[in-house]
Order: C-alpha cells, then structure tokens, then sequence
C-alpha cells in the first residue's frame, strides 16, 4: 500500500533554475568589479577580502539551494553595500543585484524586505567622482522604491517605512545634490507615498473602528431617523524635522544616516494607523506655504492626498487618529495655501481637488472642520472679491461639483443652517451664487455663467428630492411620523435660529431691546433668564451677534450681568484640556472688554470654571490630581498669559518678555490655605504655556482682515471639535 506523501513546504523546496542563475550571475559582476579594485585583488587564493570570499562560496556550490536560505545567500550582497570599504562602482553593482532580486520576487519574505531596505539605508562606500557617487545614491532610491511597491510592505515597521520615506525628503532638499538626483528622490518620495496610502487603508485593524458618530444626513432623513452631529476630538502633534543626510570628509566615505526624531511620536510596528496618520502628516508638511519644505513637492504631495483619499473612500471616517490627523494638520495646511494670494491656478486647483475628496468622503466626520473650509475658503473668497479671474473660475467649478454631489447642498442647509451652532453656509451661498450669475458691468463672463449653473443644479437637487419625498419607500419598519418629526425638528431648529438672529440684530445696538426680543420670542424666561442670555450668548457667532457687545455685558458689575457671566462660563467643557488651550476656548466667543477690573471678573469667571471642573475629573478618577491647589492659582496665571499674550504681540511693547521671566512672574502663586501650602507651578507646563503664547497669538482684538487665521484657523477648528467631544463624553 502507498504511503500518504504531502508535498514539501515551500521554504523547503529548492529554489528556482531561472532565480539562481540570475544570482550566480550578479555574484559573479559584484565579484569581478571588487577584482578590478587593488585592494582586493589577490594572487593568493588564502589572503583573499572576506567579501570575496563570501562570493567564491556562493558561486561554488554545486547543489540548487533551498528557498529558506535565501537570507544567507543574499548576505554577501548586503554586506557589500554597507561596508565602508567597498568603492562606489562594487556598491553599485551589489545594489544592481538586490534591485533584481526584489523584482523578480526572489526576496519576497516581509523579514527579507525589511533586511534589504536597512542594508540600503545603511549604504556606505568610498567617494570618488561626485557624479559616479549620485548614480550609486540613485540606484539605492530604486532599491528603496521597489521594495516599497512589494505587496508585502505594508506589513514593514512602521519606523522603518518612516525612515525611508523621510531619507528621501532630505535628499529632495539638499542643495549640494544635483538636480537630477533631486528629481529622483522625489520621484521616489512621491512612489512610495502613493503606494502608502492606496494600500495601507485596507491594512486598518477593524479594532479601532470608532463609535457611531455622525452628522445628520438628508438621504437618512428620507428612510430613517438621523442623529444629533458630535465632532470627535481632536489631538495637536508638531511636525518632526525629516532624517539628516550627511558626508564623513574625515574618512571620505558617503554615509547615509538616519537620525529619527519621533521622540513625541512613537509608531507601532504594526500599528497601520498610526503609520497612515504619520505619512499624511509629513504630506500636509509638505503642502502648506508656511512651511520651509522644497514648493517642488507641493503639487506631487496633493495629489497622492486626493489620490488616497479616492482610494480608502469612507474607511477613513472610522479611525478617530486619522481624522485627528487631518484636522490638526492636513486642513490647516490646505487653508493655507488656498488663501495664499502667491499661490498658482495650478496648486489652488489642487488643493480645491483635496477639500473635495474631504467633502466627498468625510464630511460626517470632520463637521465642524470643513464648516470652517467653506466658511473660509468657497465663501470667504468670492466675498472678498480679492482672486484672479482664473482662480475665480477655478473655485465657482469647484461649487458646481459640490452642488452635483448627491445630497450635499440638502445636507449643507441640515447641518448647518438648521443648527444654532453653525452659520448660514447655504443661504449665504446662495446669496452670494445669485450676486455673482448676475454680470454687474453688462459683459457677461465665464464665471457668470458657472454660478448660474450652480443655482440650477441646486433647484434640480431640490426638485429631485421633492419627488423622492413623494415616493418614499420605508425600510426596516421605520415610520413616517418618525421620518417626518425628524423633518420638523430641523424646521423647528431653523425658527429659532432665525429669532435669534432678529434678536442678535437689535442687541447689537442696544442690549435691553435685544433682551426684550428674546422675551418676545418666548427664548427668555424670568426664572432662568440669566442662563437664557448666556445661551444666547453661546450661539452668538452663529447668529451674528457682536463679540464685543457680548464682552461688555459679561464684564458689567451689576447682579444680573455676574449672574449671566458665571452661566456662561459654566456653558464650557474645560474637562482634560490644559489651561492655555481651555482659556483660547474660552476667549474664542467674545471680545475681551479692555478695563482691567472687568478683565478681571471674566478671568475669575474662567478659572472658577476651570478649576471646578479639573476637580470633578479627579473625583470621578478619570485624571490624576491636578496640579492647581486653588481657583486663585488658576485665576493668576490666566491673567498672566493675558498679559503675556500682550507682552509678545503688541507692536507698542519693544522689549518683549522672556521665558525666564514669565517663570518668575509665577513663582509662588499655587497656594493651598487650608494646609498652608506655597508652590510653584511645574516649570514644565509654564514653559508649554510661553511657547503656545508665543508661536499662536490669542486673538483679543477684532481683525477686518481675514486672512489673520493662519494658526489661529487650526485652533478655531481644534477648540469646537473638542467642545463638542467632551460634552458628548460628559452624557
């Protein structure tokens, strides 16, 4: 009887014919050019280099080897590359070899890759002719390359993807490279982006999905019930400089070095979230005017962005890091560049590209983030009327396409001009798509004609929906009284939004009529009038009440003016957040009134507030203790950076005040009475608090122009969305 006999595993089987000659035979070019070289020329088959003999052993095997010890047949090549000793043309040839063995999938083991590319990072040879020594540089990039294009690298450390990703970046920088080679790092740069991020969202682990967290949507409105919109929190994470890249003259040996500085940001292995959160970092770095990035890789880094974004589709929106990301630095940087009056028609369509993938794709997760893009970008530019013609053509197109993407303009009056925390994006939208259809001069030009179009696609929106409504088909034994409840919700949101702004209107101009229309409208009660202006006060922005009207009357020594003051503070979730950023909450919705003694009772307000709530996480053992023994602690530092803010950026003070005596100032100031307790606060958070003051001015003036956002854009963003996420925490 025949035994049962299973075929040999794979890492016992032999090796292929055609792959081992194609190894003896790059063995034998490595081998022949270390000859040529005197060093290693030797008569004396016992004196021979180590390298060499390393090669003489592989050639002479008689036997096919086995698949599994492909790691020590491909070992001679490695060391060649990395050998100090070896010249620029056997470094060459050697990285000749290991470009073949990669392609043909002779290396295809994820731990094989892995050696290959650190072999590669690690290059070192002599130098000689500089242009012989970037034709070397040159084939390492496309050793580099296609290794990254393996199906298997995504499964790489993410710390090693970092570092090549990166080691590219500097050689597209340095100025001491040629042009050529400049241009193949970034050819190689942009390659291994663009393999990152089509592949990688499919790589996401499904553990890390997010909780269901979404904006109302219209066609949900049609066939279920939709949910109240929350902004998932957001984390702020400074861009790393990219690897050094530097020459030994010493020894006159090319030295590729890699120095990472993630000190602030460890990446998993196989932690694809994080590694897809670090890379679009690196390309918003990229893309964004303000930085001191090559303006080369602009246009590449956008659309390896917009590219992704296609390709992942709405995976993305699951991952709270990821959309973090974006919101921390990707839309910054988008804003940036979109309101740079330098930028050209070519990356001003680029970026447009990006915000419509982000609309497209995550507009449920990133709420109050594009809220800000079409407020200042789509909205804020036409008005300003500040564009060249081309660019304004190029934005109008840009609306068009929103207004054909299903359900987008229904979804943009939903969840925005229906909410008393949101402006009016559509009706100002539409009034000002009507302004601009219209040829005011009598000479009708291209842009006339797309806000025309824009208006049409609009009305069609709304008639398609119209009799969509008509036929609606219910699924999943929804009914329609939940359906259209769900309707009149909004509608209902939308009239009280509208009285507040009739109310904002005559509060603007005198506060007691203001009052009087609030009462009118039945949105001021006697029993709760003083919380009833302070959500007044809360919704304010939305409803165009003036900041600085709002400052004043909170500032007011008279009982009901504290009253509405300690109510308004009270409105605010400082919960986890440190005292600059929840004071820059604070300070968003308001103008600072400029009397010392009514700075004062505001700041006494916030940091009552403050404290009390830092205290309520301790107890609950959601934080460690906090690091503040009173609200007075808390009550002098907010005055100290109020004052620090002024220090920094009024162009009145010459001598601007240093660290050191910011320190100083507050030395001593955490005392704790009941025990008798002086401290100083932590150096450390004294130090964070100057250099947040420092590099991000907190607004306490009114500005006409609006291009002032810059990094103040990323906190208006940051400060809402994490609002929204910690009171949704608190439920």
């Amino acid at each position: 009887m025949l035994e049962n006999s299973s075929p040999p595993r794979v890492d016992e089987a032999e090796m292929t014919p055609a792959s081992w000659m194609l190894i003896r035979k790059h063995a034998l070019e490595v081998e022949t050019v270390m000859r040529m070289n005197s060093r290693f020329a030797s008569k004396s088959q016992g004196s021979e280099h180590k390298l060499l003999e390393d090669f003489d052993a592989l050639r002479s095997r008689g036997e096919m080897p086995l698949v599994k010890e492909i790691p020590s047949i491909v070992f001679p090549f490695l060391e060649t590359i990395s050998s100090p000793e070896t010249t620029g043309p056997m470094t060459r040839a050697a990285l000749e070899a290991c470009e073949c063995f990669v392609e043909n999938r002779i290396v295809s083991k994820v731990k094989d890759i892995q050696v290959v590319i650190e072999a590669a990072l690690a290059c070192k040879f002599e130098q000689s002719d500089s242009v012989e020594d970037e034709i070397v540089i040159s084939k390492m990039f496309r050793v580099l390359t296609c290794a990254m294009e393996m199906r298997e690298a995504v499964q790489l450390k993410g710390s090693l993807i970092l570092e090549i990703t990166e080691t590219l970046l500097r050689v597209t920088g340095e100025s001491r490279f040629s042009e050529m080679l400049r241009n193949q790092a970034e050819s190689a740069f942009t390659r291994i982006m663009k393999v990152l991020v089509l592949r990688l969202p499919r790589h996401l682990s499904s553990s890390t999905w997010r909780s269901e967290c979404r904006a109302s949507r219209t066609d949900d409105i049609s066939c279920s019930g939709g949910d109240e919109h929350e902004a998932a929190q957001r984390a702020l994470t400074s861009m790393p400089s990219v690897v050094t890249w530097y020459g030994r003259p010493s020894s006159h040996t090319v030295n590729l070095i890699s120095i990472t500085t993630f000190t602030h940001y460890h990446v998993d292995p196989v932690n694809n979230e994080e590694l897809l959160c670090k890379i679009f970092e690196i390309l918003a770095e990229l893309i964004d005017p303000k930085s001191r990035t090559d303006a080369k890789l602009r246009p590449a880094a956008m659309c390896v962005i917009h590219d992704g974004l296609h390709a992942s589709g709405n995976v993305l929106a699951n991952y709270d890091k990821i959309l973090a990301g974006f919101s921390s630095h990707l839309i910054p940087s988008l804003v940036h560049t979109l309101l740079d009056h330098s930028v050209g028609s070519k990356n001003f369509l680029l970026a447009l590209n990006v915000v419509q993938a982000l609309f497209m794709y995550l507009r449920d997760g990133l709420f109050y983030e594009l809220e800000i893009i079409f407020c200042r970008v789509h909205i804020g530019l036409l008005e300003e009327k500040l564009l060249s013609e081309q660019n304004v053509v190029i934005l109008l197109e840009a609306i068009a396409d929103l207004c054909l993407m299903r359900n987008f303009m229904s979804d943009l009056y939903v969840n925005y001009d229906c909410s008393l925390s949101s402006q009016n994006l559509y009706e100002r939208l539409v009034k000002l798509l009507c302004k601009q259809a219209f040829p005011v001069s009598g000479v009708l030009h291209h842009s006339h004609t797309i806000a025309f179009r824009c208006l049409v696609a609009m009305l069609e929106d709304m008639k398609r929906r119209s009799k969509q409504r008509n036929r609606l088909k219910f699924e999943n034994g929804v009914d329609r009284s939940e359906i259209l409840g769900q309707a009149n919700k909004f509608t209902k949101q939308k009239l009280i939004k509208r009285r507040y702004s009739i109310a904002a209107e005559s509060f603007n101009r005198d506060c007691a009529k203001g009052i009087e229309v609030l009462r009118s409208y039945e949105l001021l009660h006697e029993e709760t009038a003083a919380r009833d202006v302070a959500q007044f006060f809360k919704v304010g922005q939305a409803v165009g009440l003036n900041k600085r009207v709002i400052g004043d009357f909170i500032g007011e020594r008279q009982d009901f003016h504290e009253r509405v003051l300690r109510e308004y503070a009270g409105l605010f979730r400082f919960h986890a957040l440190p005292v600059v950023d929840a004071l820059r909450l604070f300070l968003e919705t308001f103008l600072l009134p400029g009397e010392s003694q009514k700075i004062d009772r505001i700041t006494e307000a916030f940091a009552r507030t403050y404290y009390e709530q830092q205290q309520e996480e301790e107890q609950e053992g959601s934080r460690d203790r906090s690091v503040f023994f009173s609200w007075d602690a808390v009550h002098i530092l907010t005055f100290s950076i109020i004052m620090l803010n002024t220090d920094l950026h009024s162009p009145q003070v010459k001598k601007r005040m240093t660290l050191e005596e910011f320190v100083k100032n507050n030395r001593g100031i955490n005392e704790d009475k009941a025990r008798g307790v002086k401290e100083d606060l932590p150096r450390s958070m004294l130090e964070q608090v100057f250099h947040s003051i420092a590099t991000d001015e907190i607004r306490i003036e009114l500005k006409s122009h609006t291009h002032t956002l810059h990094n103040s854009l990323l906190h208006a963003v940051f400060l809402s969305a994490t609002e929204s996420s910690l009171r949704r925490a608190s439920i």
